[in-house]
């Protein structure tokens, strides 16, 4: 039993020393990449009507600082460009070429990639700089940026005039000339006058000579009736006064 125990022991120490020796000669074989810094470059435009800007860009995305990085840039003409944003030491100065000017920047580091400030999440280093300005006519505007003096990057910008609109004709009225119309004769309606109203003339009839036997017509003369009695009326009168102051 012991002779078993023993053996196994002698193989399990084999073992162990087998897989030590092959991880040494795998840690050999595979060294410690060097830190490096790896960088994109970029150039962008952004139009709106005549405004033009342009983006100039270095990103890092290694882990390890790039520094010493430059960019060369001729700007195109047509436009009073300047300097808006950036976190690059530039200025814009005149070129050889007449009527454009070149951007020049100081040499400058663009950091690795590392954690962000809440130290939940890596960020690349990036650096920056942004050039605006009015162009004066519409066309196409090309700009072109050299990195490192190697690395060229290109943008363009394609300012677009509005559609001249269709003028619209104006509808000129067409004039009627005026007809003369003679204004109709009136003629006067004559004027009827009244004839004048003739007033009949009264004919007296002489009436018979009273005899004694005439009867007075009541129907012609009613004015002698209410004579009689008003006389017949008076003596009734008079007769009863006298009577009462007997």
């Amino acid at each position: 039993m012991s002779r078993i125990i023993e053996r196994t022991s002698w193989i399990v120490v084999i073992i162990l020393l087998t897989l030590f020796g092959s991880y040494k000669v795998i840690s050999a074989q595979t060294a410690t990449p060097e830190p490096a810094a790896k960088l994109s470059y970029a150039k962008y435009v952004y139009v709106d009507s005549h405004y033009v800007q342009w983006t100039l860009s270095v990103t890092n995305s290694g882990n390890k600082d790039s520094n010493s990085q430059t960019i060369q840039d001729t700007l195109p003409a047509g436009a009073d460009w300047t300097i808006v944003e950036g976190n690059i030491n530039c200025e814009l100065i005149p070129s050889s070429i007449a009527g454009r000017v070149k951007l020049s920047c100081d040499p400058f580091t663009v950091s690795k990639r590392q954690l962000n400030e809440t130290k939940d999440d890596f960020v690349n280093g990036n650096r920056f700089i942004v050039i605006s300005g009015v162009v004066d006519t519409c066309g196409v505007y090309t700009n072109t940026a050299v990195f490192n003096f190697i690395s060229v990057r290109t943008a363009t910008a394609d300012v677009v005039c509005p559609a001249t609109p269709t003028p619209v004709p104006t509808m000129t009225p067409t004039q009627i000339p005026a007809t003369n119309t003679p204004n109709p004769t009136i003629t006067p309606t004559p004027t009827i006058s009244n004839p004048p109203t003739q007033i009949p003339t009264a004919t007296f009839i002489p009436k018979p000579p009273n005899t004694g036997n005439t009867q007075i017509n009541n129907s012609e003369s009613p004015v002698g009736l209410f004579v009689v009695f008003a006389i017949l009326a008076s003596l009734s009168t008079g007769t009863l006064f006298l009577w009462r102051n007997r």
